[in-house]
């Protein structure tokens, strides 16, 4: 069994930990830096288990001690960087980001960020960059898990703890394979809820079980080591969002977290040294408020930078002002909080606590029932920021809703339509059909829709992508055409993003196969060409732009910039005007 007490080598693969979450956050390398969460969460495993049992051993072990201790760890820096957060956002933010701001708050603050981000987003999902509380979701999982673990561990401490170990192994099985089973049915509840992120915690927990007395220690522990560092960076350079995750992919990252720290139980190792020298160990110790600081920072930055990418200065600035601002965390508000230094007795800090966290509660409640305080801004800012696509139209489509005819109509809806027409494409699809709505009920024709994000409108062809369709891109686009002949639908629109897809060699072949097939069968066709890919959010483009006193005149991509971009797609499309295609473009309407 594992000693439980201080290891400089554990505050290191903290910093580890930490780094590779930022950088991925910050876009600086590292694709896969997320799993320093789950890194995170075999340390606090490791930790927790080693703290409980140590004191179950020596009779002074208290519930609430452990949960004071918890809040004093936890609550007040994360309050703190809240406040900020809706301070910041008060200056800046649109009136409904805004009311989302606060709603995000107080779901943090009732320790149920991940079902708040579960039923509004997704992690991988691009909005999400303007989300500045999105990363607490791991701070909800956590304090759920300190909530219910004591009690698991105090009830099975009175048995043995062989017994523990096996129960907790057991657990542990059981939700490392709801996991893997859920993520493919349900990948935004996998990643976000507790009892499918619960076999990371508890795998650290195990650890403390393991046995420290093996022959040959020395090189075993230093192969282990390695092996276990090599996994968790790999994990951060090979994976990304379109990898099916937690699931089995993430005993990558855990199962290489344990490694090095059950190997440096055995004795310290090269890796060991590297952790534990005392530039790392200073990150891991500011690593919680580090976790804290930096996504708000890069979401506000974002967020004035109109929603568009953030050059690679600004982004290095952001994580270095992070560094300042957790130091200065630790400094004056986690250590004074932990050491007692404030808020001595129990019974003050309880106060304190419940009454930061119904102001800030009450707070931001009062900003979602004023709907974002829209007096912030200029009434012409506020009408742009209302500007959006109806969601009306936004329509997923699956493979078996196709089959089955089930598809959503559009324009003539009542009587019997004398002519069909089906637009056929992706989310820039979906972005036109309130136009072609109105267009079709003036001419009595009935719309019909088949699409899906991330989705090109062609037969044999796909891309791989976290919210596309990948594989089953084939499968989809064949029963649209099977159902457009069944269905006698007498007009094709297809729309995507054009430039994008354009980047795969296949594009050309699939796109003359794919109207090819459909103009032999009698099937008029029109393609509009993309629209411009603008380099932030619109409304918060122009919103902005008039909210800082700048020309919103001035605020797109220049057509010249727009022409570049599209011009092997553009050339591709144009060349079908001879199959009797028709060619929209949207820039000369």
């Amino acid at each position: 069994m594992i000693e439980f007490k201080y290891r400089p080598d554990v505050d290191g693969l903290r910093a580890v930990a930490v780094l590779l979450v930022m950088f991925c956050h910050a876009d600086l390398g590292f694709p896969g830096g997320f799993v320093g969460v789950d890194v995170f969460f075999v340390i606090s495993g490791f930790l927790i288990t080693g703290l409980l049992l140590k004191e179950q051993q020596t009779d002074g072990f208290r519930l609430s001690h452990f949960w004071i201790r918890r809040i004093r760890r936890i609550l007040p820096a994360s309050i703190f960087v809240v406040v900020t957060t809706l301070i910041a956002g008060f200056f800046i933010m649109l009136p409904n980001d805004y009311d989302w701001l606060a709603r995000s708050a107080i779901a943090q603050q009732a320790m149920l960020s991940k079902v708040y981000f579960l039923r509004n987003t997704g992690y991988f999902d691009g909005n999400t960059e303007l989300m500045p509380l999105l990363h607490t979701w791991s701070l909800g999982v956590e304090e759920q898990f300190y909530i219910g673990y004591p009690f698991l561990v105090v009830l099975l401490y009175r048995y043995s703890r062989r017994l523990m170990a096996h129960a907790l192994i057991v657990i542990l099985i059981i939700s490392l394979g709801m996991s893997e089973w859920t993520v493919h049915l349900m990948p935004s509840a996998t990643f976000f809820l507790l009892p499918t992120r619960a076999w990371e915690l508890l795998l650290g927990g195990v650890l403390c079980f393991a046995p420290t007395h093996l022959k040959a220690s020395g090189w075993f522990a230093n192969v282990l080591s390695c092996v276990g560092i090599a996994g968790i960076i790999l994990a951060a350079c090979q994976f990304d969002s379109i990898t099916r995750f937690p699931g089995a992919s993430a005993l990558v990252p855990c199962a290489g977290a344990a490694m090095v720290i059950y190997s440096n139980s055995l004795g310290t190792t090269w890796v060991g040294k590297l952790l534990a020298s005392k530039p790392t160990v200073y990150v891991g110790l500011i690593s919680y408020s580090l976790y804290l600081w930096h996504w708000p920072l890069l979401s506000l930055l974002r967020y004035l930078n109109y929603g568009a990418q953030l050059d690679t200065a600004t982004r290095v600035a952001s994580l270095a002002s992070s560094f300042v601002l957790a130091a200065l965390s630790l400094r004056y508000i986690e250590v004074p909080f932990r050491n007692k230094q404030v808020f001595t007795q129990t019974k003050k800090l309880l106060a304190a606590t419940v009454g930061a966290v119904l102001i800030v509660s009450a707070c931001s409640l009062l900003i979602v029932l004023l709907r974002g305080l829209p007096q912030r801004f200029d009434p012409k800012a506020i009408s742009y920021a209302s500007a959006k696509n109806s969601e009306s139209f936004r329509h997923e489509m699956s493979t078996k809703q196709v089959e089955e005819g089930d598809v959503p109509t559009f324009g003539n809806t009542e009587s019997t339509p004398k002519y069909k027409c089906l637009v056929w494409g992706d989310s820039h699809a979906m972005a036109l059909i309130s136009v072609i709505d109105a267009a079709c009920k003036d001419y009595e024709i009935q719309g019909l829709q088949a699409t899906h994000s991330v989705m090109a409108p062609l037969l044999e062809f796909y891309v791989m992508e976290k919210s596309g369709l990948n594989e089953r891109f084939a499968e989809f686009n064949r029963a649209v055409v099977e159902f457009v002949l069944s269905h006698k639908v007498d007009c094709v629109i297809m729309a995507g993003a054009w430039s994008y897809y354009a980047r795969s060699e296949d594009f050309e072949r699939c796109l003359h196969h794919t109207i090819k097939e459909l103009v032999r069968s009698g099937v008029r066709v029109a393609i509009v060409r993309d629209v411009a890919h603008q380099k932030g959010n619109v409304p918060i483009l122009l919103s902005m732009a008039v909210h800082l006193g700048r020309n919103e005149n001035e605020i797109g991509v220049p057509q010249s910039e727009h022409l570049i971009l599209n011009e092997r797609c553009n050339r591709i499309i144009d060349g079908l005007k001879d199959q009797g295609v028709l060619i929209l473009d949207p820039g000369l309407m």
